[in-house]
């Protein structure tokens, strides 16, 4: 009974290593801001473990019409759990991210998608009106708690 429960694990370990052993597709669509593919963006894919360690690194673009990538990692170029990152650029101007665990699997997709900016967060003025309000506030309720602590 012992033989029976060992041979199946062990025939999954197997399966696995041999996952992990073999070459990795990367493959997904870059999307704009309310879904629709991207033709023409840049694709970086980043195989890193832990916090800042890069494995490996490839480049593809640009997408085609449907904003589609693949890009192949050799067996050295990565190992399971490793986190992939990618990438996905347009005109040079922005940037969008999605990154994900390395699954055992020989391929694995990673979609990105850029997020919609709100020009009024982006506008110079926006920004130091904001602060200069945070900034009245903060200074508004410290007065306030001295005042408090004062009177009591």
């Amino acid at each position: 009974m012992v033989v029976l429960i060992a041979t199946p694990f062990a025939f999954v370990h197997v399966r696995l290593a041999k996952a992990a052993d073999a070459p990795k597709t990367v493959y997904g669509v870059v999307y704009d801001e309310i879904g629709q593919p991207i033709a023409g963006a840049t694709v970086t894919v980043t195989m890193k473990y832990g916090l800042d360690n890069n494995r490996s690194q490839l480049i593809y673009g640009p997408t085609d019409t449907d904003g589609y990538y693949l890009l192949v990692f050799d067996i050295s170029q990565w190992m399971e759990h490793d986190t992939i990152e990618v990438v996905a650029s347009r005109s040079g101007q922005d940037t969008a991210t999605n990154s994900t665990e390395a699954n055992p699997e020989g391929s694995q997709q990673v979609d990105v998608q850029f997020l919609e900016l709100i020009p009024e967060f982006t506008n110079p003025a926006f920004v130091i009106s904001a602060f200069c309000v945070t900034a009245l506030l903060v200074f508004r309720g410290s007065r306030n708690r001295r005042r408090n602590t004062a009177s009591r």
